[in-house]
């Protein structure tokens, strides 16, 4: 059940995320640049254009995740036990799950912008771009990693 809610969390949130933060002209688009000064405008779109890249990832992660749940479940069956498998198997699944806790850790950091004073706006937007580039590196690595991973570890079945 546990695992169920989890999904339906992460799914509402991913929808939501997309939906607020795709690039338009309406009023809600215009409210968040006013955040920042016209000057910090191209800096704060370069932090949206790399989170932006990435969060559509966030769909494929959580495929991977499950598929990765499943080959832990299907070697912790198999006697005897191969522990350096499931050693490998787990390292995959952990850096999918450390790669998502960094956009969930980066969205809700980027989200306090607006409660950091505007004289220090730009220094944010400097650190939180750094964060956003590690974060889509941990992100975009994790998922080539896990895919390869399953194309040479195929799930019992497949």
């Amino acid at each position: 059940m546990f695992k169920w809610n989890h999904k339906w969390v992460i799914g509402v949130v991913c929808l939501a995320l997309l939906f607020g933060c795709q690039s338009d002209n309406s009023d809600d688009s215009t409210m968040q640049r006013q955040s920042v000064s016209d000057e910090l405008e191209p800096l704060y779109d370069e932090v949206m254009t790399i989170h932006d890249e990435v969060m559509p990832e966030m769909k494929t992660l959580t495929q991977l995740q499950e598929q990765m749940s499943v080959k832990l479940d299907t070697l912790r069956q198999q006697t005897p036990i191969d522990h350096d498998a499931l050693q490998q198997a787990n390292r995959v699944l952990g850096n999918l799950n450390r790669a998502e806790d960094a956009m969930w850790s980066w969205m809700h950091d980027f989200s306090k912008l607006d409660s950091v004073p505007e004289t220090d706006h730009e220094r944010f937007l400097l650190m939180e771009k750094s964060s956003a580039l590690s974060m889509k590196e941990l992100m975009l690595s994790s998922i080539a990693s896990a895919k390869t991973y399953l194309n040479e570890n195929p799930i019992s079945g497949e």
